[in-house]
């Protein structure tokens, strides 16, 4: 299968981590526990709170349709399953109120797979590369591809997180 570039931007991620979600999800935020950040990602129906590298700072985000494609200079791979009913799919950081980035895929399951990789520690920027990989049927769980040191995941990875209600 080939991979296609969807898009590319700067986001401004905070309180370390950046969201990416279907348009018609009101309310993106999950609630994270422990476990959730120690695992690097919160999650449930139609969004994905990713944890960034960095509590603060900037990223440059490539997007692509298709399989995760291995870099040995992601410090970070972590696989979720994702739905998007409408797709439209909308990458932000938390504190990015008035900008999203939306991207367009097919309506679907996929397994989306964020990469990551630290640029500049003391200027706050890290890369990060999402690949939407289209499934015929809804992926079963999520995967810890590269771990980094700042991950200590649970032995059974949280699938579930809640919504947080403002």
């Amino acid at each position: 299968m080939t991979v296609k570039l969807l898009g590319q931007f700067p986001i401004t991620f905070s309180y370390y981590q950046f969201m990416v979600y279907d348009v018609s999800v009101d309310m993106p935020e999950c609630e994270w526990t422990a476990d959730h950040s120690n695992q690097g990602f919160a999650r449930r129906q139609g969004t994905v709170c990713f944890a960034a590298l960095l509590q603060w700072g900037s990223a440059h985000v490539d997007t692509f349709f298709g399989p995760y494609v291995p870099n040995d200079r992601h410090q970070r791979v972590i696989a979720v399953p994702f739905d998007t009913p409408t797709g439209r799919v909308i990458v932000q950081g938390m504190m990015e109120v008035y900008v999203a980035h939306t991207l367009f895929v097919p309506k679907g399951h996929y397994t989306l797979y964020a990469a990551q990789e630290l640029v500049d520690e003391d200027e706050g920027q890290e890369n990060i590369c999402l690949f939407f990989h289209r499934l015929a049927e809804p992926a079963a769980s999520s995967a810890i591809i590269k771990a980094d040191a700042t991950l200590v995941p649970p032995d059974r990875l949280l699938e579930d997180a809640k919504a947080i209600i403002q």
